[in-house]
């Protein structure tokens, strides 16, 4: 049945991504490989992307979702809050896409140190706005990548058309790459 709403949803509604939350539902996802493989060969089938909620142990480590990334590297992934929504795992995460292209990071939760060395290390290109709202209120998620344009030492001078790449232009492109594949 879940399959066939993915479906429906995309098809008829225009739906462009599946989001999995472990710490609501309750799974480590390396561990539920047999129900988890199917919704992501789905996901790839449909041309979709996965978002991934993080920052929650003991469910929702960045690491946790090597072995499924590694297995559908042609399905884009998302690693939302930067990993770090209860717990501070932005290294890790940042760790997992530097290792996986097929990795990008929403920034919702995220520090701003922790957004620089993102971008140090993956470049702008592969972070995605998000604030989590209403949890996070948007104004608090805006400000890092405002200030990222900033000359340093709060600033990294990154070029306004950059941010405004983490501000929506990346994810229009990752979702009309997606949906082309």
């Amino acid at each position: 049945r879940t399959l066939e709403v993915m479906r429906n949803l995309v098809e008829t509604r225009g739906f462009r991504a599946v989001k999995l939350h472990p710490t609501i539902h309750g799974y480590v996802p390396f561990r539920t490989r047999d129900q988890l493989d199917p919704i992501i060969d789905e996901a790839r089938r449909l041309g979709i992307i996965v978002i991934v909620h993080q920052g929650d142990p003991p469910f929702a480590y960045p690491t946790q979702m090597v072995p499924l990334i590694k297995n559908f590297p042609d399905v884009r992934f998302v690693l939302a809050h930067f990993g770090t929504q209860r717990m501070v795992m932005a290294n890790e995460a940042i760790y997992v896409a530097v290792e996986n292209d097929n990795v990008f990071l929403e920034t919702g939760w995220g520090a701003l140190p922790r957004i620089k060395e993102g971008i140090d290390a993956l470049g702008p290109e592969r972070l995605l706005f998000g604030s989590d709202c209403p949890i996070q209120e948007i104004g608090s998620q805006l400000r890092p990548l405002e200030v990222l344009g900033w000359e340093p030492p709060l600033g990294i001078s990154l070029d306004p058309r950059k941010v405004e790449g983490i501000m929506g232009d990346n994810l229009t492109s990752l979702l009309t790459e997606t949906a082309a594949l």
